[in-house]
């Protein structure tokens, strides 16, 4: 190459960065290999069914960025244990198994977790 035209160096450049903007812009690139659930299908219950501003606690073990980016909001993962001090009105929580909780009020499912908060008394 450091023997060749330079004017070879550009055409080679500017296909190599227009093959990643097509891949990066066809479905074929998926950015979250090997998760445990899809992401978009929640992010979109919990951006129709909350308030901007709300609380959304998780009963997945990890944090997931992809979710807080498409919910607009910012979804914590805490253990089933945990959440019995955080349900309190003006939360809502994201969980697998919704039937082992206090009086709630489903607000909607997707991906295998149902939306829900307390009850209002």
């Amino acid at each position: 190459m450091a023997h060749s035209d330079r004017n070879q160096l550009r055409p080679l450049v500017c296909g190599f960065y227009l093959a990643l903007l097509v891949l990066m812009h066809s479905d074929l690139w998926i950015w979250e290999l090997n998760e445990a659930y899809p992401v978009k299908p929640v992010a979109e219950l919990v951006r129709s069914r909350t308030p901007p501003n709300a609380e959304i606690f998780m009963s997945f073990g990890y944090a997931r960025p992809s979710l807080d980016f498409y919910s607009e909001r910012r979804v914590i993962p805490v253990a089933m244990e945990d959440a019995g001090d955080r349900w309190q009105p003006g939360t809502y929580f994201l969980i697998e198994n919704a039937d082992e909780l206090p009086a709630s009020e489903r607000l909607g499912s997707a991906a295998g977790f149902e939306l829900v908060a307390p009850a209002k008394s």
